[in-house]
Protein backbone atom coordinates (compact mmCIF):
# COMPACT_ATOMS: atom_id res chain seq x y z
CA UNK A 1 0.00 0.00 0.00
CA UNK A 2 1.59 3.11 -0.83
CA UNK A 3 1.72 5.96 1.76
CA UNK A 4 1.39 9.89 1.71
CA UNK A 5 5.67 9.54 3.01
CA UNK A 6 8.19 8.92 1.36
CA UNK A 7 11.88 8.12 1.95
CA UNK A 8 14.01 8.79 -0.81
CA UNK A 9 17.78 7.03 -0.56
CA UNK A 10 20.69 8.12 -2.94
CA UNK A 11 23.12 6.45 -3.58
CA UNK A 12 25.73 5.02 -6.52
CA UNK A 13 26.70 1.38 -7.23
CA UNK A 14 29.27 0.50 -4.67
CA UNK A 15 31.62 -0.53 -7.20
CA UNK A 16 34.98 -0.68 -7.09
CA UNK A 17 35.82 3.30 -8.34
CA UNK A 18 32.21 4.13 -8.75
CA UNK A 19 31.61 4.92 -5.20
CA UNK A 20 33.80 6.69 -2.15
CA UNK A 21 36.32 7.86 -4.48
CA UNK A 22 37.61 9.92 -1.68
CA UNK A 23 37.78 7.07 0.89
CA UNK A 24 39.25 5.13 -2.11
CA UNK A 25 42.38 7.33 -2.49
CA UNK A 26 43.63 6.23 1.26
CA UNK A 27 42.19 2.81 1.60
CA UNK A 28 41.99 1.29 -1.80
CA UNK A 29 39.18 1.27 -4.17
CA UNK A 30 38.19 -2.37 -3.15
CA UNK A 31 38.24 -1.35 0.56
CA UNK A 32 35.78 1.45 -0.53
CA UNK A 33 33.53 -0.42 -2.06
CA UNK A 34 32.99 -2.41 0.94
CA UNK A 35 32.28 0.07 2.94
CA UNK A 36 29.92 1.87 0.49
CA UNK A 37 28.37 -1.57 0.01
CA UNK A 38 27.68 -2.42 3.51
CA UNK A 39 26.30 1.56 4.42
CA UNK A 40 23.96 1.08 1.83
CA UNK A 41 22.50 -2.64 2.91
CA UNK A 42 22.23 -1.40 6.51
CA UNK A 43 20.45 1.68 5.52
CA UNK A 44 17.97 -0.24 3.44
CA UNK A 45 17.42 -2.47 6.26
CA UNK A 46 16.79 -0.05 8.72
CA UNK A 47 14.22 1.35 6.58
CA UNK A 48 12.65 -1.11 4.35
CA UNK A 49 8.89 -2.26 5.43
CA UNK A 50 8.11 1.01 7.64
CA UNK A 51 5.00 2.92 7.32
CA UNK A 52 6.31 5.53 5.01
CA UNK A 53 7.74 4.35 1.30
CA UNK A 54 10.98 3.70 0.36
CA UNK A 55 13.05 3.94 -2.99
CA UNK A 56 16.75 3.78 -3.89
CA UNK A 57 17.70 6.45 -6.47
CA UNK A 58 20.94 7.17 -9.14
CA UNK A 59 22.00 8.71 -11.61
CA UNK A 60 21.04 7.75 -14.82
CA UNK A 61 24.75 7.22 -15.67
CA UNK A 62 24.64 4.42 -12.77
CA UNK A 63 22.27 2.47 -15.19
CA UNK A 64 24.99 0.28 -16.06
CA UNK A 65 24.56 -1.18 -13.08
CA UNK A 66 20.66 -1.81 -12.77
CA UNK A 67 21.19 -5.46 -12.89
CA UNK A 68 23.84 -5.40 -10.03
CA UNK A 69 21.43 -3.22 -7.89
CA UNK A 70 18.76 -5.69 -8.29
CA UNK A 71 20.61 -8.11 -6.79
CA UNK A 72 22.11 -6.24 -4.09
CA UNK A 73 18.93 -4.89 -3.52
CA UNK A 74 16.03 -7.47 -4.37
CA UNK A 75 12.72 -6.18 -3.77
CA UNK A 76 13.51 -2.57 -3.46
CA UNK A 77 12.45 -0.21 -6.36
CA UNK A 78 15.41 1.68 -7.93
CA UNK A 79 14.82 4.54 -9.88
CA UNK A 80 17.17 6.84 -12.10
CA UNK A 81 17.60 10.30 -12.48
CA UNK A 82 18.87 12.14 -15.51
CA UNK A 83 20.68 15.08 -13.03
CA UNK A 84 24.22 15.61 -13.12
CA UNK A 85 25.42 16.61 -9.73
CA UNK A 86 23.37 16.82 -6.20
CA UNK A 87 22.99 20.61 -6.79
CA UNK A 88 23.25 23.13 -9.82
CA UNK A 89 21.61 23.81 -12.52
CA UNK A 90 20.86 19.95 -13.41
CA UNK A 91 20.14 18.86 -10.06
CA UNK A 92 19.15 15.27 -8.80
CA UNK A 93 17.63 15.95 -5.10
CA UNK A 94 16.06 18.91 -7.46
CA UNK A 95 14.48 16.39 -10.31
CA UNK A 96 13.92 14.27 -6.68
CA UNK A 97 11.47 16.45 -5.07
CA UNK A 98 10.29 17.84 -8.66
CA UNK A 99 9.13 13.98 -9.29
CA UNK A 100 8.08 12.50 -6.30
CA UNK A 101 5.84 15.68 -4.33
CA UNK A 102 3.66 15.18 -7.46
CA UNK A 103 3.11 11.85 -5.79
CA UNK A 104 3.54 12.08 -2.00
CA UNK A 105 1.91 14.74 0.50
CA UNK A 106 6.24 15.25 2.05
CA UNK A 107 9.53 13.76 0.64
CA UNK A 108 12.52 13.05 2.81
CA UNK A 109 15.90 12.39 0.66
CA UNK A 110 18.79 10.80 2.41
CA UNK A 111 22.33 10.27 1.81
CA UNK A 112 22.59 6.56 1.98
CA UNK A 113 26.91 7.28 3.49
CA UNK A 114 25.69 8.63 6.72
CA UNK A 115 24.78 5.69 9.67
CA UNK A 116 22.54 5.32 12.16
CA UNK A 117 19.76 7.34 10.77
CA UNK A 118 17.26 4.99 11.85
CA UNK A 119 13.30 4.42 11.15
CA UNK A 120 12.84 6.75 14.41
CA UNK A 121 14.43 9.74 13.26
CA UNK A 122 12.57 9.49 9.70
CA UNK A 123 9.21 9.34 11.53
CA UNK A 124 10.29 12.03 13.23
CA UNK A 125 11.47 14.32 10.14
CA UNK A 126 7.88 13.31 8.51
CA UNK A 127 5.84 14.25 11.58
CA UNK A 128 7.87 17.82 12.03
CA UNK A 129 7.23 18.67 8.39
CA UNK A 130 3.59 19.17 9.47
CA UNK A 131 4.92 22.23 10.91
CA UNK A 132 7.88 23.17 8.95
CA UNK A 133 8.04 23.88 5.25
CA UNK A 134 11.47 22.36 5.36
CA UNK A 135 13.63 19.42 7.89
CA UNK A 136 17.00 19.43 7.08
CA UNK A 137 20.18 17.02 8.66
CA UNK A 138 22.94 18.77 8.95
CA UNK A 139 26.29 16.72 8.70
CA UNK A 140 29.57 18.10 10.08
CA UNK A 141 31.41 19.19 7.46
CA UNK A 142 28.56 22.28 5.98
CA UNK A 143 26.47 19.85 3.97
CA UNK A 144 23.53 17.87 5.29
CA UNK A 145 22.73 14.10 5.05
CA UNK A 146 19.08 14.74 4.58
CA UNK A 147 16.49 17.18 3.87
CA UNK A 148 12.75 16.61 3.60
CA UNK A 149 9.94 18.77 1.47
CA UNK A 150 6.42 18.62 1.87
CA UNK A 151 5.92 21.56 -1.23
CA UNK A 152 8.41 22.04 -4.07
CA UNK A 153 10.83 24.79 -2.78
CA UNK A 154 13.79 25.19 -4.72
CA UNK A 155 16.77 25.33 -2.59
CA UNK A 156 19.27 23.64 -5.44
CA UNK A 157 19.54 24.71 -8.44
CA UNK A 158 21.59 28.19 -7.50
CA UNK A 159 24.17 26.50 -5.87
CA UNK A 160 27.17 25.44 -6.69
CA UNK A 161 27.31 22.23 -8.42
CA UNK A 162 30.40 20.84 -6.42
CA UNK A 163 30.92 19.30 -2.47
CA UNK A 164 32.05 22.80 -1.15
CA UNK A 165 29.81 23.98 1.63
CA UNK A 166 26.30 24.48 0.46
CA UNK A 167 24.01 23.90 4.28
CA UNK A 168 24.10 27.21 4.90
CA UNK A 169 23.57 28.42 1.46
CA UNK A 170 19.97 26.07 1.51
CA UNK A 171 19.62 27.90 4.79
CA UNK A 172 20.10 31.64 3.32
CA UNK A 173 17.51 30.19 0.56
CA UNK A 174 15.29 29.33 3.10
CA UNK A 175 15.33 32.51 4.96
CA UNK A 176 15.06 34.71 1.30
CA UNK A 177 11.95 32.48 0.51
CA UNK A 178 10.54 33.47 4.52
CA UNK A 179 10.27 29.34 4.92
CA UNK A 180 10.44 27.81 8.20
CA UNK A 181 13.08 25.28 8.75
CA UNK A 182 13.96 23.13 11.40
CA UNK A 183 17.80 21.59 11.78
CA UNK A 184 18.26 17.63 13.30
CA UNK A 185 20.69 16.74 15.21
CA UNK A 186 23.94 16.72 13.19
CA UNK A 187 25.62 13.38 12.06
CA UNK A 188 28.89 12.68 10.35
CA UNK A 189 28.48 11.03 7.21
CA UNK A 190 31.42 8.84 5.81
CA UNK A 191 33.38 10.17 2.96
CA UNK A 192 37.09 10.18 4.12
CA UNK A 193 39.05 7.80 6.65
CA UNK A 194 38.96 10.33 9.09
CA UNK A 195 35.51 10.12 9.23
CA UNK A 196 35.92 6.14 10.34
CA UNK A 197 37.32 6.91 13.11
CA UNK A 198 35.05 10.26 14.19
CA UNK A 199 32.15 7.92 14.90
CA UNK A 200 31.59 5.73 18.38
CA UNK A 201 30.62 2.41 16.61
CA UNK A 202 30.69 0.76 19.95
CA UNK A 203 27.05 2.71 21.15
CA UNK A 204 25.06 1.19 18.36
CA UNK A 205 23.74 -1.86 17.67
CA UNK A 206 22.27 -1.08 14.20
CA UNK A 207 24.08 -0.99 11.11
CA UNK A 208 25.69 -4.25 12.14
CA UNK A 209 27.12 -5.14 8.56
CA UNK A 210 29.23 -1.97 8.38
CA UNK A 211 30.47 -2.13 11.90
CA UNK A 212 31.90 -5.83 10.73
CA UNK A 213 32.77 -4.89 7.84
CA UNK A 214 35.31 -1.96 9.86
CA UNK A 215 36.09 -4.04 12.15
CA UNK A 216 37.00 -6.89 9.49
CA UNK A 217 38.91 -4.54 7.51
CA UNK A 218 41.23 -4.03 10.76
CA UNK A 219 40.32 0.01 10.40
CA UNK A 220 39.07 0.02 14.46
CA UNK A 221 39.30 -3.38 16.57
CA UNK A 222 37.49 -2.75 19.83
CA UNK A 223 33.89 -2.90 18.37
Amino acid sequence: MQTSELLVVICKYPAPGNSKTRLGKKLGNEIAAVISESLLLDVVENHRNQRYSLIVVASERERIFEEDFKKLLPNVPIHFIKGDNLRGMNSHIWEIFSTYLRQFEKVVVLYSDTPFVDSALINNTFQSLNAFDVVIGPDTSSGYFLIGLKELYDLFTTLPADRGSYCPETLQLAHQNELDFMLLEPHVDIDELEDIFRIDWKSKNNWHRTRNAIRDLGLISEI
